[in-house]
């Protein structure tokens, strides 16, 4: 019985890692996507007070 627990509570920690990590991934890759628009915004507007 408490070995059947203790799988559980592995497997559901194991899960929970998981989708941690998954998370992280899809936060970085908005976070890329936000500092890349970010930057090209920022090269346009020194790029037109160049010109």
């Amino acid at each position: 019985m408490n070995e059947e627990i203790t799988n559980q509570m592995e497997a559901i920690g194991q899960d929970v890692t998981r989708k941690i990590e998954e998370l992280k991934q899809r936060v970085n890759m908005r976070l890329n996507e936000t500092c890349k628009r970010q930057v090209s915004c920022n090269y346009d507007m020194e790029t037109k007070k160049a010109a």
